[in-house]
């Protein structure tokens, strides 16, 4: 249901809508460290300079610079005035609620910041296992997840899928896959001479969950072994 604030109904993006917001929700989810590590890696020239300078004192705000960057502030005016139903909303947006109302808007809409380091060359190491990681994987497009959900779900016409939330949608799929691993480790249970830990089927599901870069205490122990 939507969710009343001080400065109007907040409502939750659906499946219909997200092709064309979603572009700008990449833009409303970057934090403040996000944009300076992006002005970093396109500041070969040192044409950003002045800019991430600006933007690395303390005193500057996220506000502000969403302010002062023309790609931001429309993206924030998109989304915003959609969940709002309001093409004004911005004007009741201030230093004083501008945090508020986005941590809401994204945690509505399975937004969440990417983790960034302050440290450069700890962030290009992130960055590299990202790569790694992602090159192992198996890519899953939005279509994909659709298509899972009207075969594997509750069987909903694709009609009816459109009409989900966002919300509703990414916890749908992973629903459905977390009731696969249960099955698949339930069978090789009854199999297996060793014992397994089999997570429930309704096990907690958090869509705000950060994935870890950094090495565990037990793989840094291994690497000091193998020296």
């Amino acid at each position: 249901m939507p969710i009343e604030t001080d400065i109007g109904t907040c409502h939750f993006i659906k499946v219909e809508d997200y092709p064309r917001l979603q572009p700008f929700m990449n833009y409303v989810k970057m934090s403040k460290l996000e944009i300076i590590n992006e002005l970093h890696k396109d500041n070969k020239t040192g044409k950003h300079d002045m800019l991430i300078e600006v933007f690395q004192d303390d005193r500057v705000t996220l506000f502000q610079i969403s302010g002062n960057l023309p790609s931001f502030n429309e993206a924030y005016s998109e989304v915003f005035s959609h969940v709002f139903n309001d093409d004004t909303i911005m004007n009741r947006i201030s230093e004083d609620n501008f945090q508020q109302i986005r941590q809401l808007v994204m945690r509505m809409n399975c937004m969440k910041e990417e983790l960034i380091n302050p440290n450069p060359e700890i962030q290009r190491a992130w960055e590299r296992s990202k790569r790694v990681k992602a090159q192992d994987a198996e890519m899953i497009s939005f279509s994909d997840m659709a298509t899972s959900i009207s075969v594997f779900g509750s069987k909903p016409s694709y009609n009816a899928i459109a009409n989900l939330t966002i919300y509703q949608f990414f916890m749908e799929y992973q629903r459905i896959a977390q009731g696969f691993a249960y099955e698949t480790a339930t069978l090789f249970a009854t199999v297996s001479a060793e014992k397994m830990k089999i997570d429930s089927w309704s096990k907690h599901i958090d869509l705000y969950q950060e994935e870890r870069h950094e090495l565990s205490q037990g793989q840094f122990n291994e690497i000091k072994k193998a020296f």
